[in-house]
């Protein structure tokens, strides 16, 4: 996470520039075969996280 967080400093979902409650998220969900790796996740506030996945706006097909 300390990498994830000095890369991305705060909300990557655009227009958001929260700095606090941020959750790393899988670009390429685990269950689709994504890993945990730093190039797979990007920060998101509590609000966006939530959103993404009730939405799967960054979720890749």
């Amino acid at each position: 996470m300390t990498l994830l967080k000095a890369r991305d400093k705060c909300c990557q979902y655009e227009g958001c520039s929260a700095r606090s409650f941020l959750h790393a998220h899988h670009v390429i969900h685990r269950g689709r075969g994504g890993q945990t790796v730093l190039v797979n996740l990007v920060l998101l506030c509590s609000f966006h996280h939530r959103m993404v996945h009730e939405t799967e706006r960054w979720e890749a097909a």
